[in-house]
């Protein structure tokens, strides 16, 4: 297949690299007379191809496949939008909803080699994404990890979420990632227990997606956040959940309604004993009312229970880990756009 990247902005040029990549076609570079010409929104749309696809896979917002379809130009003969959102209501066929971020958890935790792309989206080193064992219910310390970054202020509800989980009656059951930093996996990555990363001379730090060091994981049995949108149409499963699912833990996500059920048909598997109706409530302060209560009552629960709870459900957490190997990359029939422009 003739392609040319003619995206010069950086980031939106390794995500087109990568979309290469993981689509696994044959790709001969060209820049004149390509049968695919990939770009970004600050360009104009290109000329002298069968299909003009913009690539716009970084930086979720909440209904962004809507804005998309007010954009004059998508209605041009041969021009996409691939883009990492999916909106059930969207009839408009010429948006691509493609499971970028699946694509780029499954690439780095089983040490993917990009042919295009020399410097991966938000990779910071092999030991950030290594798999342990899961722990034994008796190794476990505590009841939840929460990782919540605050940098977007749009965040509401995870803020909200970050001041309940500081509370005392919380903050001595998990580990919390705002305002005490969380160390990434590439801190002495063998380390099992928290302790002896607490302890080490070694400082914390985040800069951009950085897996939260195993060690939580092993003593925890939860993980407690606020995924990226807290409302809208628009669903999108990212390393928020992704990371806590492979690294075997049961999640509470907050996010907009329906969030709950997508990751579900995205062949997800989650625990009975935790009650997710809360994902069916509409109005936003509502469900996060009863998402605060379902977290309540989870975090009232002994650590003998949890411990049972780990025991009886190890079927969930290998079934999700094994994703990584068994689920295939998403991918785009490239030849299928090509021939429905003949």
């Amino acid at each position: 297949m003739k392609v040319k990247n003619s995206i010069s902005h950086t980031q939106s040029n390794v995500c087109a690299s990568m979309f290469l990549d993981f689509n696994g076609n044959a790709v001969e570079f060209l820049d004149d007379n390509a049968d695919v010409v990939l770009f970004d929104s600050a360009q104009e749309v290109p000329s002298n191809s069968k299909i003009k696809i913009c690539v716009d896979l970084a930086h979720a917002s909440e209904n962004k496949v809507k804005g998309w379809s007010n954009v004059g130009w998508i209605n041009d003969q041969g021009v996409y939008v691939l883009q990492e959102c999916y909106d059930p209501e969207s009839q408009f066929p010429k948006i691509i909803s493609y499971d970028f971020l699946w694509n780029r958890s499954k690439a780095y935790y089983t040490n993917k080699k990009f042919r295009h792309c020399s410097c991966p989206w938000y990779y910071n080193s092999p030991e950030n994404y290594l798999i342990q064992q899961l722990a034994t219910a008796d190794k476990k310390t505590r009841i939840f990890l929460s990782a919540n970054k605050l940098y977007r202020p749009s965040t509401t509800f995870r803020q909200r979420l970050v001041e309940v989980l500081k509370t005392i009656t919380y903050n001595t059951l998990g580990y919390s990632g705002s305002p005490m930093l969380l160390f990434g996996n590439h801190v002495m990555p063998n380390v099992t227990t928290v302790p002896l990363l607490v302890n080490s001379e070694q400082v914390p730090s985040v800069q951009g997606y950085m897996p939260v060091h195993n060690a939580y994981y092993n003593e925890t049995f939860l993980s407690v956040y606020g995924e990226t949108f807290e409302y809208g149409n628009s669903y999108v499963v990212t390393e928020k959940t992704l990371d806590p699912l492979l690294k075997g833990h049961f999640v509470l996500p907050f996010a907009n309604a329906g969030f709950i059920q997508y990751v579900k048909s995205q062949g997800w598997c989650l625990p009975d004993f935790i009650d997710y109706s809360y994902d069916s409530i509409y109005d936003n302060n509502l469900r996060f009312v009863s998402y605060c209560e379902e977290l309540d009552r989870l975090l009232n629960l002994s650590m003998d229970k949890w411990r049972q709870h780990w025991v009886d459900n190890l079927d969930i957490l290998h079934y999700n880990r094994n994703q990584l190997y068994k689920r295939d990359y998403d991918r785009v029939d490239l030849e299928k756009l090509l021939e429905a422009q003949e």
